[in-house]
């Protein structure tokens, strides 16, 4: 879509240049040679010719419109180029907060949350076992890990899918690949 939009600027950046230059005079030079058999007898004949002219702008507001709608055009393409890359770029940053935020909370599960997590459920299956804890603390603790191992996983998940959005938007296919190994 970017690539599309600037091509169309610069397409419409020449044809401004163009009609600016039709409101100048056009020159025009020629020759010509041609060799034919001669009328009478049996030699040849050669004519050479040579042109001239000179084409004049008479139509100035003809030409004026021209160039008014050119720069018209050149300016309408501009804007949505400037649009597009706005665009892009506040797609970029939302991508790359969205990756952020989800790799702050893979660590955060990760060397946090699931080991106290994990602790808790083998405290409570100590206890139970041997009498100290009820059968509620158990599935509690059990319960609270298993939601933490979701929500690490969740945010994995969430990981994948902005680094896709990054690689689209940056176009750049081996993006995930990227980062994952500088990590």
């Amino acid at each position: 879509e970017y690539k599309a939009k600037k091509a169309l600027a610069e397409k419409e950046e020449i044809s401004v240049r163009l009609a600016k230059k039709n409101r100048y005079p056009d020159f025009m030079l020629g020759a010509s040679w041609m060799v034919m058999p001669a009328m009478e007898g049996d030699g040849e004949e050669t004519d050479i010719g040579l042109m001239a002219g000179v084409e004049l702008p008479v139509w100035q507001g003809k030409y004026s419109s021209e160039i008014k709608e050119s720069l018209s055009l050149h300016s309408a393409a501009l804007n949505d180029l400037k649009n597009t890359e706005n665009k892009i770029k506040a797609e970029l940053q939302m991508a790359l907060f969205k990756s952020n935020d989800a790799q702050r909370r893979i660590t955060l599960f990760r060397d946090s949350l699931i080991p106290k997590a994990t602790q808790a459920f083998e405290v409570a299956k100590e206890d139970f076992s041997s009498g100290k804890g009820d059968f509620m603390n158990l599935i509690d603790a059990e319960r609270t890990f298993l939601e933490f191992k979701l929500l690490y996983e969740r945010a994995k998940a969430d990981n994948e899918i902005a680094c896709g959005e990054i690689a689209i938007l940056i176009n750049d296919p081996f993006y995930e690949k990227t980062v994952n190994k500088l990590r």
